[in-house]
């Protein structure tokens, strides 16, 4: 599974009224779990339907999660107030409330968990879902779990890197509170060592920031011009020039 840390740069923002839909068929709110699946299948068209084949179900909810997840909480799952009343009230929040799920988060997780399956043919298993939630927050109390799992999510993040490898990073200082933009250095590194958790790196290049390299140092948290770092904002060079952007 990969993981990421709010998908920053990496969401997958599906357009989701591709299809030919009335007005009234876009702006249509299902009323139970059924529903939000076969409305889901209506505006999303088939070449993102496509596109969500052929990702694990665990990367689609994770990488959906600020995109068509936030639009399914926004649109289907909030009820409407005016004056602190309830004026429209969300029935899908009803109908998932009434099945175990009490969180918006978790109603749109489980509802594009569900869609995933059901476009790959695999089982819904509803009621399975609904249990590993509700033990997910059992385990979030246990501080051994967290420990375990983040043991997990590191090692595994870990692996894209390797001795030698060449990193990238912009790096924004200098901020001039009257309005002027902030100063931009494109830093270029080589993995020298590599821990459970960090990087250590030689800075092979400041780009156009050569002459302020004090401040890109506090920026970075380095002290000299190798130095251990935290390697989630720094990008990988592959050997044709591009970046590979780093999830988590």
């Amino acid at each position: 599974m990969k993981y990421s840390i709010l998908i920053i740069g990496l969401i997958i923002s599906f357009n989701l009224f591709g299809q030919e839909l009335t007005r009234k068929e876009k702006k249509y709110i299902p009323k139970d779990f059924n529903e939000a699946l076969t409305q889901l299948d209506k505006v999303i068209p088939d070449s993102t339907k496509n596109r969500i084949k052929s990702m694990t179900e665990d990367d689609f909810v994770a990488q959906t999660h600020f995109s068509t997840g936030m639009w399914i909480r926004n649109y289907w799952l909030y009820n409407r107030y005016l004056f602190g009343l309830i004026v429209i009230k969300s029935d899908l929040r009803k109908n998932l409330t009434a099945k175990g799920l009490f969180h918006n988060d978790d109603m749109s997780g489980v509802i594009l968990r569900s869609y995933h399956r059901k476009l790959n043919g695999i089982e819904i298993n509803l009621d399975q879902q609904i249990k590993d939630v509700h033990q997910w927050y059992v385990n979030m109390n246990d501080s051994k779990w967290r420990a375990e799992q983040d043991s997990i999510k590191w090692a595994e993040y870990m692996t894209q890197f390797e001795i030698g490898d060449t990193l990238t990073d912009h790096v924004y200082y200098d901020r001039n509170w009257l309005g002027e933009p902030r100063k931009n250095a494109v830093l270029l590194a080589k993995v020298i060592e590599k821990s459970d958790k960090q990087l250590k790196i030689e800075l092979i290049s400041f780009g156009d920031g050569i002459n302020d390299k004090p401040m890109i140092y506090e920026q970075i948290k380095c002290d000299s011009i190798d130095c251990w770092i935290n390697p989630y904002w720094w990008k990988k060079i592959d050997n044709e020039g591009s970046t590979t952007a780093n999830t988590q």
